[in-house]
């Protein structure tokens, strides 16, 4: 796992989690780095802080997998807008996980 942490002024802002199994081969974990969490702090909320951890995600999984990032199966509302909006600037493309959708990063 890796950890991602905003800080502004030496104060915590926002924080996300990296996650990729190694281990665990079923279709889910195989080859698909995902996002284990993504939180920004009260009063920093929808300050586009949250894309901006997805893009570096993104680019920290491209680094050391080299494998692009996918979302969870089970995201909360503001996580679909978030994914959805990608999507609809070409950046991601949502697919089918077993019943749940799923995103991934296309760039």
């Amino acid at each position: 796992m890796n950890y991602i942490v905003d800080t502004r002024n030496d104060e915590l802002i926002g924080r996300s989690e990296l996650r990729m199994s190694k281990s665990n081969n079923s279709e889910y974990y195989r080859e698909k780095p995902f996002i284990g969490f993504i939180k920004s702090e009260e009063g920093y909320e929808r300050q586009g802080l949250g894309s901006r951890r997805v893009e570096i995600m993104h680019a920290l999984s491209l680094q050391l997998y080299r494998l692009p990032l996918y979302s969870d199966t089970i995201n909360s509302e503001s996580m679909v807008a978030l994914w959805e909006k990608l999507v609809n600037s070409e950046k991601a493309t949502k697919i089918k996980e077993g019943l749940h959708d799923r995103y991934v990063y296309v760039n």
